[in-house]
């Protein structure tokens, strides 16, 4: 049961690609192997495992190079040897500390330089063994003499702005200026929202109240003129804005919520009614 758990830990998450080498916080040793990356306690950060061949002495030497002003910490027990170099000037990490202090370490950007215990890693090796391209993984993890540890902080990803890229159709038949218009997002942060001409009729009929058909006639080629409006959008968490330099409702630049599922998508921009999209599916 306890050798399952062991396999399990190690082997569990090895779907998440390897991260940029910018969101490290520090050089990438030469030559190191990517072998997986892990979770810790803190969920703002995760940590990237690498394996060299080299020894232990020579990594060190390296990043004591590369980085010569930062805070290095020493820990050894029976089962550990490692040095730690602290990415962050606000570290209250220890030079020298004790077993219970080293979860701090996964709350804070750092580096650990590792002494590699190959054979608790057998598992994951085995893994590598038939999975594809894993070839190079397996064989760093059995050759290895040292272990790389990245802890950083995850970026960010903006998920409303990932789920807003298609074409949406507005269903609500409350708001005859609305209903059946589309809106499509595209991945450059621009957009194109289409009115129908059933739309447009609605849009004349609600702004031409009194004026005769000369007024509508024009207001009705201006609104056409217009139509698709096409501009740029930017959309960070659930807050959006949207400018168009022709816009086919005023004004140039709406600001609001947006609220992105799989397939709704409810829009609540500043002077206007809550409007409800479903998503086009896609061939």
């Amino acid at each position: 049961m306890l050798l399952s758990a062991v396999s399990y830990a190690q082997t569990s998450g090895l779907t998440v690609s390897e991260p940029d080498k910018s969101e490290l916080g520090a050089p990438l040793y030469p030559g190191a192997v990517y072998i997986r990356t892990v979770e810790g306690l803190d969920p703002y950060y995760e940590s990237a495992l690498y394996v060299t061949m080299d020894p232990m002495r020579t990594v060190e030497v390296y990043f004591e190079r590369k980085m010569p002003e930062k805070q290095k910490a020493y820990y050894e027990d029976e089962n550990r040897y490692m040095t730690v170099f602290l990415l962050k000037t606000w570290s209250s990490f220890s030079g020298k500390p004790e077993k219970e202090e080293l979860e701090k370490l996964e709350r804070e950007p750092n580096v650990q330089i590792i002494d590699f215990d190959r054979d608790s890693y057998e598992s994951l090796a085995e893994y590598y063994d038939s999975a594809p391209g894993g070839k190079e993984k397996a064989e760093a993890i059995r050759t290895g003499h040292t272990l790389v540890r990245y802890t950083y902080r995850k970026a960010e990803r903006n998920k409303s702005a990932e789920a807003i890229i298609g074409t949406w159709t507005s269903v609500d038949r409350d708001l005859p200026v609305f209903h059946g218009s589309t809106i499509t997002f595209e991945k450059n942060g621009t957009y194109t929202f289409t009115l129908t001409s059933e739309n447009i009729t609605a849009l004349v009929t609600q702004r031409s109240s009194g004026k005769d058909d000369a007024a509508k006639s024009g207001l009705r080629a201006l609104i056409e003129s217009h139509n698709p409006e096409k501009g740029t959008y930017v959309i960070m968490k659930n807050v959006i804005t949207m400018e168009s330099d022709t816009p086919v409702i005023e004004p140039k630049t709406k600001s609001g919520l947006a609220r992105v599922g799989k397939t709704l998508l409810s829009l609540e921009i500043i002077e206007y009614p809550r409007l409800s999209f479903i998503k086009k599916a896609t061939k």
